[in-house]
């Protein structure tokens, strides 16, 4: 394996080529403004005659989506447009606990017209920051080699995977031993405190490590690697805990494949797939000293139930201000002797202790949205601005690493578009923001010297000049031994 020659006029045309593909989407946004303006009148209406049945809500998000749907499979849109529609919409519609919603009261109306108008604005912030066509400049700077060694790739690899073995070894000694795992793996993901330190770094690790396994394997053909290391997190799915995580690190293996695919692919199904498969198989691991079969839809329906809690703020609280924004801010009293007890940095931590302190008693949570979040601390209306600025960062990352096809960039706008939903369940800041936003920082250092492999699963753009075709005769553009690397 030896470092090949840097071929700037090719990195440039296939820079150009993705910035022509954000550029066509950037056409619908006529189409996106008069839809959004179409449910905006729509809800508007809904709230003259006061009533806001939950198909209304799937509607307007189908009908926003459509407007001008994402190219690219790891659009944030998709995770936006995914998350209402899983959290606010079908669930609502036919969940049993939702049977008895009165959907003409008034804390269920004003709670979905907070819910549209948190999704529009942020559909439409995203879609104008993703298809951004500025900053060349600093494009040219995060932009890598056409070609490089996939040998530092591969050593990057293992020290990570290294790392996040060590860590979880650690863990698995500070919360129980391996015994009370095998046993009972709830009950030791749950009794892990004293084991926080060794949890972060097995997780932070093991993504980096699986970023650089799928893009060492597809670089350099080695199927056998890929398939080590999906089972290998397969393997690590009680010591994640968590369904998006477990889901999130799988597809940290298959970015070179899934990031750029196109969303009516291959890769999306089996990337959905994934999502289903995880979601199941940890709820289950999870849960397996009482589940059985038949309980298990029934339960999973039951996880979606954001929106009832959203409701129940909005009943039982007036909007006020600066009552949760500021909490995550606390976690910096903790070392200073402050209990966890006496001081709460997460909102979900003080309500669920309000409205239900037998949970909180074993430190569990349930999860109130952002929508909450801005409720209680800028009368929700002044928060909207704050919330397209979040997603304006989400999308300009995503925009960025499309262009540039940077690993650094591609891995933190993969874990930016997962974290997403931490926000959106939860606050505007998270006190997990104070080490997550460092540690995307420490990962672009890191990758952005690495290039992500072009595999071809991009469909083809029109022809425009200055782009470069990935349509049947792309080994006449780019030789297949600067595509992939070489061993």
């Amino acid at each position: 394996m030896q470092q090949l020659i840097t071929h700037p006029s090719l990195r440039d045309r296939l820079t150009a080529h993705y910035s022509q593909l954000l550029a066509n989407e950037h056409r619908q946004a006529g189409l996106l403004w008069c839809i959004a303006l179409l449910v905006a009148a729509s809800y508007f209406g809904a709230y003259l005659v006061s009533y806001t049945p939950p198909v209304l809500y799937v509607i307007a998000i189908l009908a926003i989506y459509a407007s001008a749907p994402p190219r690219f499979l790891f659009s944030p849109r998709n995770v936006l447009a995914g998350f209402h529609m899983v959290f606010y919409g079908l669930p609502v519609m036919a969940a049993e606990r939702y049977r008895d919603f009165d959907f003409s009261d008034r804390a269920v109306i004003v709670s979905y017209l907070m819910l549209i108008t948190s999704y529009v604005t942020s559909y439409v912030t995203l879609f104008h920051a993703e298809t951004w066509q500025g900053g060349k400049r600093w494009l040219q700077k995060v932009t890598p080699a056409i070609t490089t060694s996939y040998r530092n790739c591969g050593m990057l690899c293992l020290m990570m995977t290294a790392a996040g073995v060590g860590s979880a070894a650690l863990l698995i000694q500070a919360s129980g031993g391996l015994a009370l795992w095998l046993a009972d793996p709830a009950k030791a993901f749950l009794g892990r405190e004293g084991g926080g330190v060794f949890y972060l770094g097995f997780g932070l690790s093991l993504g980096i490590a699986c970023c650089c396994a799928g893009v060492y394997a597809a670089g350099s053909r080695h199927w056998l690697l890929l398939v080590l290391y999906l089972l290998f997190i397969c393997a690590c799915g009680p010591l994640l805990g968590g369904k998006a995580r477990v889901f999130a690190t799988l597809a940290y293996v298959t970015l070179p494949w899934t990031f750029c695919a196109s969303v009516m692919s291959r890769s999306t199904l089996i990337l959905i797939s994934g999502l289903v498969g995880s979601f199941t198989a940890i709820t289950f691991l999870r849960n397996m000293s009482w589940m059985r079969a038949d309980d298990f839809l029934g339960y999973a329906l039951n996880y979606f139930d954001t929106f009832d809690y959203l409701v129940l703020s909005v009943s039982d609280f007036e909007p006020s201000w600066l009552q949760t924004l500021f909490l995550p801010f606390n976690k910096f009293l903790t070392p200073f002797g402050v209990s966890n007890n006496a001081v709460f940095y997460d909102m979900s931590n003080w309500l669920t202790s309000v409205y239900l302190p037998h949970i909180w008693a074993f430190r569990c949570t349930v999860q109130w949205p952002v929508e909450t979040d801005l409720y209680l601390s800028l009368h929700y209306v002044f928060g909207v601005p704050l919330l397209m600025l979040f997603m304006l960062g989400n999308g300009l990352i995503f925009n960025m690493a499309v262009r540039s096809r940077s690993v650094g960039l591609t891995y933190v706008s993969a874990f930016a578009s997962f974290y997403m939903v931490a926000h959106l369940r939860g606050s505007l800041i998270l006190w997990t923001d104070f080490f997550t936003i460092p540690y995307w920082i420490f990962c672009f250092y890191l990758l952005k010297k690495l290039r992500m492999p072009e595999l071809g699963n991009l469909a083809p753009a029109p022809a425009t000049p200055g782009t470069v075709p990935l349509g049947p005769r792309r080994q006449e553009v780019m030789p297949r031994h600067l595509r992939m690397g070489v061993r």
